[in-house]
């Protein structure tokens, strides 16, 4: 009996999704860490681990608004401020990074099994593309769905259904490897 379900359920799964960030590279621990640099030298405002994690797989104007609220800034120039000198810190932080254990172990048995296999994320097409690119990865996946592809990025699911018309499947036919709440 297990193993005929076992049976059924393969032949019904055409492809995996994955998100991005976090999942194949952990770039969000390093944009923590470079948010919480900045603000500590800049602001003397200790950012907490769990709050950060609360904006992660969202996009960034959530973020934006708690450190406008939470730091009293009143004008957008501190938050552009923040967002560069974060950015420079991130681009040296990731320098070294590699993609996460067993990343290619799933793409190889993805690969085996016939099953076509995605991105969809709230990242720029050209922010995977670098990182996947400098990974030797970016051949590995048929379809790479990000925010230049949607008008509403996660925890919308318009980034998975674009994703799902893009692979002409339907939700049922997919197993999607996600790494954050929201």
């Amino acid at each position: 009996m297990v193993y005929n379900f076992a049976k059924r359920v393969k032949s019904m799964i055409k492809a995996v999704i994955f998100d991005f960030d976090g999942l194949i590279l952990d770039t969000e621990t390093a944009w923590y860490e470079s948010y919480k640099d900045i603000l500590l030298r800049d602001f003397e405002f200790d950012l907490k681990k769990q709050t950060f994690r609360n904006f992660i797989g969202t996009n960034n104007e959530s973020f934006e608004i708690f450190l406008k609220n939470k730091l009293n800034l009143g004008s957008s120039q501190y938050i552009n401020d923040i967002k560069e000198k974060s950015k420079l810190l991130h681009e040296k932080k990731m320098l070294s990074k590699k993609e996460r254990n067993g990343i290619r172990s799933y793409l190889k048995e993805a690969n085996d099994l016939k099953l076509k296999k995605a991105i969809a994320t709230s990242s720029s097409k050209e922010w995977v593309e670098k990182y996947l690119q400098s990974l030797d990865l970016l051949s590995e996946f048929d379809v790479l769905v990000t925010k230049d592809d949607v008008t509403n990025t996660k925890p919308h699911p318009e980034v998975y259904t674009t994703t799902l018309k893009s692979l002409s499947m339907t939700s049922n036919e997919v197993i999607v490897f996600e790494d954050s709440q929201n």
